[in-house]
């Protein structure tokens, strides 16, 4: 008697059929109904419906254990809950597939296969490997994949498990047309990482350039804001000796004189590190070369505990009181 569910009809196929003959036919099968052949609409729902069948009726067949059971049964008693596993496992498979071809073809600049996934479907900030599709662009300095995710809803600030983002992520591979378009799209330059690192941080870290740093303080940035260190953003490009860093932000209005809880300035950072040019700076900018912290210690005590003499010799010079 013939079955309700002919397995080998669906795979075009009599019971007499190899396992090279089930394998080549869902092969084909694959190929000519797989739903990215498809429009969006209700064709591509029929070639949804037609893979689950495909999926269902080769994973009976393909084996000889349960082909053999399915040839022995007057019905086949595996198939309903066949049919249910592959409803959701082809579908899954299918989701990961594409969300990893989004990203795959992110950070290889493929914009028009970005264009083509995200008209399937596949959500702009699905995450593969860590990664969503705008961190992979943003990181491989593809900055046209970037605009086309953004202008079709990702979200700019989104993070992976170590709470780095795609500005982040741009800064660290020294992309800088992505760090200043997604500025300019709203992302965050105070979005903490895990290790709390901000990107205003990652930027003043970077060797060589201050045009990220510049980057970023291209929209309005508090510039007195401290983090969870009690820092600014001068106190900590000056105690990481980044002289430019430290020139670029007193330009744009930090507070030279600023000081931590406990009475910490730029300058006896500065000074800590020896690092002379950016005391230069400072001192040159009007930074108080007497101040004191709560304990009475000031930059020049500094240098001289942590034997800059060159430090000590500008500070003195500046009118420091020993």
């Amino acid at each position: 008697m013939k079955k309700a569910n002919d397995q080998y009809a669906i795979l075009g196929l009599t019971p007499d059929a190899t396992q090279s003959q089930v394998r080549e036919a869902y092969r084909l099968l694959c190929l000519a109904w797989h739903p990215d052949r498809f429009p969006v609409g209700q064709s591509r729902d029929y070639a949804n419906e037609k893979m689950i069948a495909i999926n269902s009726a080769y994973e009976v067949l393909y084996d000889s254990k349960p082909r053999k059971e399915y040839d022995q049964e007057g019905e086949d008693p595996i198939i309903s809950v066949s049919v249910e596993r592959y409803y959701h496992s082809a579908n899954q498979q299918q989701s990961e597939d594409r969300v990893r071809s989004l990203v795959t073809a992110a950070s290889q600049g493929d914009v028009k296969q970005v264009k083509l996934l995200i008209s399937f479907g596949v959500k702009c900030d699905s995450h593969y490997m860590g990664f969503t599709a705008l961190m992979a662009a943003a990181a491989a300095g593809h900055l046209n994949c970037l605009k086309v995710l953004i202008a079709r809803g990702a979200d700019v600030n989104i993070k992976d498990e170590d709470g780095l983002g795609a500005l982040a992520m741009a800064i660290y591979k020294q992309r800088l047309d992505c760090v200043e378009y997604l500025v300019s799209e709203g992302a965050d330059v105070w979005a903490k990482a895990k290790d709390g690192v901000t990107p205003l941080k990652a930027a003043i870290r970077l060797d060589g350039s201050v045009d990220f740093l510049n980057a970023l303080l291209s929209k309005h940035v508090a510039l007195e804001t401290k983090d969870a260190n009690d820092v600014t953003l001068l106190m900590f490009a000056a105690a990481s000796a980044k002289v430019d860093c430290v020139s670029l932000l007193i330009s744009k209005g930090a507070d030279v004189n600023a000081k931590t809880s406990s009475g910490i300035t730029s300058l006896m950072l500065a000074a800590c590190v020896g690092a002379e040019s950016c005391v230069a700076a400072l001192i040159s900018s009007g930074a108080n070369v007497n101040a004191e912290d709560h304990n009475g210690i000031t930059a020049l005590m500094v240098a001289t505990d942590t034997k800059h003499q060159n430090v000590v010799t500008a500070l003195l010079k500046a009118g420091a009181k020993k």
